[in-house]
């Protein structure tokens, strides 16, 4: 019986061949991401018009959204009946607070600006002037939302 010698003539190195099998058995295995989605909306009145229908009420929903607040890593939030649910626990109180939040919006020549709001008691605070009123507008907002 002959002896076959393999297809590579020069010996390969574990070093190299084991890190290659390992990413494609990785990439194989690696289930479906989700990718994180930027939904635009509108703030009237302190509150989020997240179909952008000039009006909020109880279809201005929105789960999972991320925000940027006080220079610290995203706090993921929900938006129900157009306030912000900050505890997500599916009621709009005196909890639901966040200072120093950035939004991102495209301002009038299309380029985007940063602002920074507060949130209190659910109601977005635009100018961080008070509490939240009639003067609290701000337009094309840029909401991350996560999977």
């Amino acid at each position: 019986m002959k002896r076959f010698k393999g297809l590579i003539s020069a010996p390969v190195r574990r070093s190299v061949a084991m890190p290659l099998i390992f990413g494609l058995a990785t990439i194989v295995a690696a289930p479906t991401v989700e990718a994180v989605t930027i939904n635009a909306v509108d703030i009237l009145n302190g509150r989020v018009d997240v179909n952008q229908d000039n009006a909020t009420n109880g279809a201005d929903n929105l789960n999972n959204v991320a925000l940027w607040c006080d220079v610290a890593a995203p706090t993921r939030v929900d938006i129900i009946a157009g306030r912000v649910d900050v505890n997500e626990n599916n009621v709009i109180d005196v909890d639901d607070d966040l200072s120093d939040c950035d939004l991102t919006d495209e301002n009038a020549a299309g380029k985007p600006a940063t602002n920074q709001v507060d949130i209190t008691n659910g109601g977005v605070n635009v100018n961080e002037v008070g509490g939240v009123d009639a003067a609290d507008d701000a337009f094309d907002i840029q909401l991350f939302v996560l999977p």
